[in-house]
């Protein structure tokens, strides 16, 4: 079996920061309202390959479990500005990235059970009159904040959480 060297596993961290800087280039104003970041996270889920055996095919492995990763941790931010403090996607990006970097060490949760979990929350959370407008990405979150409790859009963050541990703790496996 293939098996990651030492030197792999230092570079985790350093690609789940570049990966979710790509992220963050590709989508500017977040991931969109759950729902659609529900589909940009099960579109990058199918990415994983846990059966590759060959080393590129490992690699694509791994940095499909990277983009996984950041993408949710993308998401969760996107979704952190609609309770709480309220906090802009720059100060929230940061806060989920920490966030499932401390999960990634304790969460034992499979990335398919974490995506469903997303998936779940993100149907709990269907914003109001969502994919009716072109303007829908900037104000999802004022309807959310208008029509949706709290409790369910923090579930919905703590699932995208779990999932990017989760990703992370696969890449760390290799």
């Amino acid at each position: 079996m293939f098996e990651v060297r030492s030197s792999e596993r230092r570079t985790i961290p350093a690609g789940f920061d570049i990966e979710l800087a790509r992220v963050r280039a590709a989508h500017p104003h977040g991931l969109g309202p759950p729902l659609r970041a529900a589909v940009h996270l099960t579109r990058a889920y199918t990415g994983l390959d846990p059966d590759a055996v060959d080393p590129f095919g490992r690699r694509r492995h791994l940095a499909a479990a990277l983009r996984l990763a950041a993408m949710a941790a993308y998401a969760a931010a996107s979704v952190h500005g609609a309770f709480a403090d309220r906090p802009g996607l720059d100060q929230a990006v940061p806060r989920a990235a920490a966030d499932a970097r401390a999960r990634a060490q304790s969460s034992a949760l499979g990335c398919s059970h974490a995506l469903g979990a997303v998936a779940t929350t993100a149907l709990a959370v269907a914003v109001p009159g969502e994919g009716e407008g072109e303007d829908e990405d900037e104000d999802w979150q004022l309807s959310a904040i208008a029509y949706i409790d709290e409790a369910v859009l923090r579930d919905f963050y703590e699932a995208c959480v779990t999932l990017a541990a989760s990703a992370l703790r696969v890449a760390a496996a290799g």
